[in-house]
């Protein structure tokens, strides 16, 4: 198992281009290369993939420190990954709902959300943004574009999974 301090060395041992901001990268991939054997990193992962009918998708969350396996050789990845550095999070309101939705804490059988083909659209559109931002600006507003769309990312999810689960026992006001 390899472990990585830094995006930087990351992106740097699997040959990727090197991230635009060093504490926050977005890769996507359609199949790994050398990717089979299991990595740490002191970040936050968000893995997307998406089913190729596109009538759902699988989103996880992983914490820094954790034991990921991203892919194995020349199998079908089709993903999307979000790292965030655990120091680009301090002073900023993500850090609270990371800690209070608990997403990041589920445990490994259940880290994969299903999400419906509703729910996959509105989690592209915020993507989508995150790319954008990550892919064409860098400056003084960057860090909170990007970690406000994560944020609201995390909150869509945690709506995703829990509040359907928890629906019939609601009691919404009139």
């Amino acid at each position: 198992m390899k472990h990585f301090e830094t995006l930087t060395q990351l992106h740097q041992e699997n040959g990727w281009l090197a991230p635009r901001i060093p504490m926050f990268s977005i890769v996507e991939f359609e199949q790994s290369a050398a990717l089979d054997e299991y990595i740490t990193i002191n970040a936050f992962v968000i893995r997307y993939k998406e089913e190729s009918n596109g009538s759902h998708a699988m989103l996880a969350f992983h914490t820094p420190g954790e034991s990921l396996l991203l892919g194995k050789p020349g199998s079908p990845l089709g993903c999307k990954l979000i790292f965030i550095h655990e120091e680009f999070i301090i002073g900023h309101v993500i850090g609270t709902y990371i800690h209070r939705l608990g997403l990041f804490e589920t445990p490994d059988a259940d880290k994969f959300l299903r999400l419906s083909s509703g729910d996959v659209e509105t989690f592209c559109a915020f993507h989508n943004v995150i790319d954008f931002e990550y892919s064409n600006f860098l400056d003084e507003f960057s860090r909170e574009i990007l970690l406000g769309h994560v944020t609201a990312m995390l909150l869509y999810a945690y709506r995703f999974t829990n509040v359907r689960r928890d629906a019939e026992t609601m009691h919404m006001p009139q």
